[in-house]
């Protein structure tokens, strides 16, 4: 169960930072010069250099952290219905 949701909270948390890094790269790109902005050696290899590697390091740090609260007996409510562990 552990690995499940720190899998889960990992793939989600990379994404979502893969995409804050990314998305404003490639806007600004286009911004700046719209006929050759996203084609340019610079964004490319920006996306694999900096939002992929960022992403990853985000996945990783927060699946290990949702994996260890889960294993320590973290849970989304308790006995009585109420949010917390």
């Amino acid at each position: 169960m552990a690995l499940a949701l720190g899998l889960v909270v990992g793939v989600t948390a990379g994404a979502l930072a893969l995409s804050v890094v990314a998305l404003p790269l490639f806007f600004f790109a286009r911004a700046a010069d719209p006929a050759h902005g996203t084609g340019r050696p610079f964004i490319r290899t920006g996306l694999v250099q900096v939002a992929v590697p960022v992403g990853l390091a985000v996945a990783a740090t927060a699946g290990a952290l949702a994996a260890r609260w889960s294993r320590r007996g973290g849970r989304w409510r308790d006995d009585q219905g109420n949010w917390g562990s």
